[in-house]
């Protein structure tokens, strides 16, 4: 069986300025077994409101409504952008937003995600 020294060379290609598509679930694991044995530190817990808010939207889009994992990946993007957009990094104040700003901001949301 290989050691770890070994696998690596296997995931990492040369800079090429291309990377393998399957390159990425290999090395997230690699990741997950290297903070598992601690030789490398946990992944940081963004604390910031909006990132606090979106764990908690997250926990409820799985286990009140059991969206599947790509489903909730898509609407945490969509709500985290809406909620950056209009708080910033600062406090999170629900009571203030209006379905209609969200429906005003998801058009030009959607058209600059198409012209890139």
């Amino acid at each position: 069986m290989k050691n770890l020294h070994q696998r690596v060379p296997d995931y990492i290609e040369p800079v090429s300025g291309y990377r393998r598509n399957h390159s990425r679930s290999p090395l997230g694991h690699l990741l997950n077994m290297l903070r598992a044995i601690e030789l490398i530190p946990p992944k940081p817990i963004d604390m910031l409101p909006v990132a606090v808010e979106l764990r908690r939207f997250d926990d409820y889009l799985l286990q009140a409504r059991g969206f599947a994992r790509s489903t909730r990946e898509t609407s945490i993007r969509i709500v985290g952008r809406f909620l950056r957009d209009k708080f910033n990094d600062g406090a999170i104040n629900l009571s203030t937003l209006t379905p209609h700003m969200f429906v005003i901001f998801l058009p030009h949301r959607l058209m600059s995600i198409e012209h890139r």
